[in-house]
C-alpha cells in the first residue's frame, strides 16, 4: 500500500469509529437525569444570576442536588460496565493469543491477528469509557454548580442584610 492509500484507509476507519461516539445530544436523549441536569444548567447559563430571585436559586440548587445523587449512581454503574467490557476484552485477547501461539504463530503475529479479530469488542470498551467519562464530567459539573449556587445565595443574603443595616441607620 502506498502512503496515500494508508492515510485514506486510516481516515475511513477513524471516521467510521467517530460516528459511534455519543454526542451530548444523544447522551441527553438517552437519560432523563442527564436531560434534567443539562436543562437546569442551561437555564443558569442563559440568565444573569443577579436577576434570579433567591427562592429560585434555592429551587434550582435543590433540584440539582437530587439529580446529583442519581448521576452519582449512574456514573458508578457506567464505571462498572466499562470495567466488565475491559476485562472481557482482555480475557478474550489473552485467550486468542495463547490459542494462536499454541498452533505455531509467533507472539507478534498472534497479538496482531487477535487484536484484529477483537476490533469491535475494543470499540465497545472505548465507547463504554466515553460514557463513563461523560457521566463523571456531569457529576463534577453538577457538584460545582451546587457549590456555586450556595455561594450566590450567601452573597444575596449578605447583600440583603447589609441593605437592612444601612436602612436602619438612616
Amino acid at each position: 500500500m502506498t502512503t496515500d492509500q494508508i492515510q485514506k484507509l486510516y481516515k475511513e476507519i477513524v471516521d467510521a469509529k467517530l460516528k459511534s461516539i455519543q454526542t451530548l445530544n444523544k447522551l441527553e436523549a438517552s437519560d432523563e437525569t442527564i436531560k434534567a441536569v443539562i436543562t437546569e444548567l442551561r437555564e443558569l447559563y442563559k440568565n444573569n444570576l443577579d436577576t434570579i430571585p433567591e427562592h429560585e436559586l434555592i429551587r434550582i440548587g435543590g433540584k440539582l442536588l437530587g439529580l446529583y445523587a442519581n448521576l452519582g449512581v449512574s456514573s458508578s454503574i457506567k464505571r462498572a460496565e466499562r470495567d466488565c467490557y475491559e476485562e472481557a476484552y482482555d480475557e478474550l485477547l489473552n485467550g486468542l493469543i495463547l490459542e494462536k501461539t499454541a498452533t505455531g504463530a509467533g507472539i507478534t503475529e498472534a497479538r496482531i491477528a487477535s487484536k484484529n479479530q477483537l476490533a469491535e469488542a475494543k470499540m465497545k470498551v472505548v465507547m463504554s469509557d466515553q460514557q463513563k467519562n461523560a457521566y463523571e464530567a456531569l457529576v463534577h459539573a453538577t457538584s460545582q454548580s451546587i457549590s456555586f449556587l450556595q455561594s450566590a445565595i450567601k452573597i444575596k443574603n449578605s447583600e440583603r442584610s447589609m441593605t437592612g443595616k444601612f436602612g436602619d441607620e438612616a
